[in-house]
C-alpha cells in the first residue's frame, strides 16, 4: 500500500465520520422542537394572578401570614401607601397586588428568580423587571 493511498483512505474516513456527525445532529434537531421553535413555558398565563386572588381571598390568617409575612390588612395598607407615594401601578398583565407579592416573595425568603418564575408563571425578564423597577 502506498502512502498516498493511506492518506486518501483517512480523508474518506474523516469525510464519512463528519457526514455521520452532521446527519446525527440534524436528526436530533428534527426530533427536538426546543431549538427550532419557541415553546410557551406556562400554559396558563393567569396562574400567577389566580394564585394572588386565591391567597388574598383566603380566610386563613395563618396561611396569609406565612406567605405574605404580614397580615392581609397590613398588605393592603402597604399597597395603598405605595399607590399614593410611588409610581407603582398595574400593568396590562400584572396587578399591583401581584407585583407586590412577587417582591415580597423574593425579599422575605430565600427564593430565587427561578422559584419566583415557577410560582407566578412569568418569564425571567418579567420577574427581573419587576424586581429592578420596584
Amino acid at each position: 500500500m502506498d502512502f498516498n493511498d493511506t492518506t486518501i483512505e483517512i480523508d474518506e474516513l474523516i469525510d464519512e465520520t463528519f457526514d455521520i456527525a452532521i446527519l446525527t445532529i440534524l436528526l436530533e434537531l428534527e426530533g427536538s422542537s426546543t431549538l427550532l421553535e419557541p415553546q410557551m413555558r406556562f400554559l396558563n398565563t393567569q396562574q400567577g394572578q389566580q394564585y394572588v386572588e386565591e391567597l388574598l381571598n383566603s380566610n386563613h390568617p395563618g396561611r396569609v401570614r406565612a406567605v405574605l409575612r404580614m397580615s392581609k390588612e397590613t398588605f393592603y395598607s402597604l399597597r395603598d401607601w405605595l399607590l399614593v407615594h410611588t409610581y407603582l401601578k398595574s400593568s396590562k398583565h400584572i396587578s399591583i397586588e401581584q407585583k407586590l407579592l412577587i417582591f415580597l416573595h423574593i425579599t422575605s425568603r430565600p427564593a430565587s428568580n427561578r422559584d419566583t418564575i415557577e410560582r407566578f408563571s412569568h418569564s425571567n425578564s418579567t420577574v427581573s423587571k419587576l424586581v429592578i423597577n420596584s
